[in-house]
């Protein structure tokens, strides 16, 4: 069988990471699966890599990215802060050879890359179309998550995300998607059924065939690790506590924060809690981009990993985390929390995504009420004054993602899907095309729109654009003074280099003095060891002078004592008397 995946990006990210995940679970069971991504983070795996063909001066991108920046960027309420994106310009992808060779077109997280009107040319090839649903953009008006608004289930009219919406843009949107996107030949899946409950509430695919498929892990990668050690590794404490978070933007409001800062606040108050804070025996590890009034806010350390593509790395700060924190208030299914208990820490999550699916309290963690910080910071407390009741739940944690939620288990579940799909179809796989290409596929955007929003867009884009190009008038303009400014700091660095060169100069010859001068006192400690070595041997000599001296001398006394001497003197004196000479 023959899965050709499309997405915006090949990893980063939660919904990219599912979909490079399935890819490698199908490979793995004989499928032949390819995939089609704008962005691509894996250069070293093969990938269909299309990148849109920008006219900057072709009135519809432009006013596009006019429409996005100042009719949805900066026209937002504080309800919410999550992605909200306008789903035009997009790329026909329908004459790609690994669409046109595949027996299933699967569709992924497709924001910036595909339009409503580039998928219906997807959908009219006839082939059957997966779309596994990441968040919830693909049935409502531009949102990603509707942060409790249900009007996705009518017409996305009033929008209560944007400030004004004079154009009624979300409903315009959202009609595009009902006149372009119902066909039998699509199917969708979602990885937690509480996604899928919103998706079959939704006006656009209440009448599609829906289907719960959960994300997986790879669970022979992400394995538990003694704790002690994983600790150690990533510089915390053996004896205190980890509590990790984590989401690929901290920012955002959906994440929890303001939660997650209201949890720790109470613990704080308990006693026990406190003193590991105090002691330095309680630490925070942060996945993901920081958010710095976040980590301000939380009054713990926070050890910040911003976001960490090595799945080694994130194994080793799962398995030194002592309990993993999910304070999200909406999920479409919680990737980190499967992570983490496949390295056998135990979760505490808000009741959305695969949470409430997977969590058995007191067995492989707790899952709480949404939004009810009281008792999540009870959970954690309970890990503080019960430190061996969770530690013991890490082998249930690593037994329940290891079963259900496998790379293997992840695609055979699809490959059923596929095979039901495809019964009773004619098949469509073109076998000559055999592999990825190596080089970038560039394709122009397909600026075509749909009716609702066909309506719109010029007045909409004309009003927008003004602000818009003031907006880049004023980012040129501070563009050019950071280029002023760092042009100043480099030649303030140059003068500081050439100033350092010198002052290197100069300290080279006063080593070069130095080192000459302690030569010099080198040979003069020589030369007076040489002089200390010679007087040191003529005190020798002269020693051994005496020594010989003095014993000639007691030789001499003792001839002259003899009875020899005595008569040999004797003798003289007769000779000088008789007048007697010497023979």
């Amino acid at each position: 069988m023959r899965i050709t995946h499309i997405s915006t990006v090949d990893y980063r990210g939660g919904a990219g990471r599912a979909m490079h995940r399935l890819h490698h679970g199908l490979q793995q069971r004989g499928h032949q699966s390819e995939r089609v991504v704008r962005f691509q983070d894996l250069p070293d795996e093969p990938a269909w890599v299309v990148t849109p063909q920008v006219d900057p001066t072709m009135f519809e991108v432009i006013g596009a990215a006019a429409i996005q920046a100042q009719a949805i960027d900066q026209n937002r309420t504080d309800l919410s802060n999550i992605f909200f994106s306008f789903p035009y310009p997009g790329v026909d992808l329908s004459q790609v050879p690994a669409v046109q060779a595949a027996d299933i077109v699967h569709l992924h997280w497709i924001v910036s890359f595909q339009s409503p009107v580039t998928l219906k040319k997807l959908l009219d090839l006839g082939k059957p179309v997966v779309w596994t649903l990441h968040d919830m953009w693909a049935f409502t008006g531009g949102c990603h998550s509707a942060a409790g608004c249900t009007r996705y289930q009518q017409d996305c009219a009033p929008c209560p995300l944007l400030h004004q919406d004079p154009h009624h843009l979300p409903a315009a949107v959202l009609r595009d998607k009902l006149e372009l996107l119902r066909s039998p030949n699509l199917t969708i899946v979602t990885p937690s059924h509480q996604m899928a409950e919103k998706a079959r509430q939704s006006q656009l695919f209440r009448d599609m065939p829906i289907h719960v498929i959960p994300n997986s892990v790879d669970t022979e990668v992400f394995v538990p690790l003694p704790k002690d050690e994983a600790k150690q590794t990533v510089g915390l404490p053996v004896d205190g506590l980890a509590i990790a978070f984590g989401a690929e933007f901290l920012t955002q409001r959906s994440k929890g924060g303001p939660e997650l800062i209201d949890t720790l606040q109470q613990c704080l108050q308990d006693a026990p809690f406190k003193t590991l804070a105090e002691e330095g025996k309680l630490h925070l590890i942060g996945l993901g981009h920081p958010d710095p009034q976040l980590a301000e806010a939380l009054g713990v350390p926070l050890l910040e990993c911003g976001f960490v593509d090595s799945e080694a790395r994130l194994r080793e700060l799962y398995a030194a985390a002592d309990v993993f924190l999910q304070p999200s208030l909406e999920e479409s299914f919680g990737n980190m929390a499967i992570e983490a208990m496949s390295c056998g820490t135990p979760v505490i999550a808000f009741a959305v995504g695969i949470a409430p699916e997977v969590i058995e309290t007191d067995r492989t963690g707790r899952v709480i009420p949404l939004g009810d910080t009281e008792q999540m910071a009870a959970a954690v407390l309970d890990w503080v004054h019960h430190p061996d009741k969770w530690r013991a739940m890490s082998e249930k944690c690593r037994d329940l993602a290891a079963c259900r939620f496998s790379q293997d288990a992840q695609a055979a579940a699809y490959a059923k899907l596929y095979d039901s799909l495809l019964a009773g179809l004619p098949q469509t796989s073109d076998a000559s095309v055999t592999e990825s290409p190596t080089e970038i596929t560039t394709l122009s955007w397909d600026l075509a729109l749909g009716s609702g929003v066909r309506l719109l867009f010029s007045p909409l884009a004309l009003e927008s654009l003004p602000p818009y190009v003031q907006a880049l008038q004023t980012q040129v303009v501070q563009s050019h003074k950071a280029h002023r400014q760092l042009q100043d700091d480099h030649q303030q660095m140059r003068d500081k280099h050439h100033q350092l060169l010198d002052k290197q100069k100069e300290l080279r010859q006063k080593l070069q003095n130095q080192q000459a001068l302690k030569q010099k006192l080198t040979n003069l400690r020589n030369r007076v060891q040489y002089g200390e070595d010679t007087v040191e041997q003529l005190h020798s000599q002269l020693a051994q002078t005496r020594d010989e001296l003095t014993q000639v001398q007691e030789e001499l006394a003792a001839i002259k004592s003899s009875t020899f001497w005595k008569t040999r003197e004797v003798w003289h004196r007769l000779k000088v008397r008789l007048g007697l000479k010497s023979l």
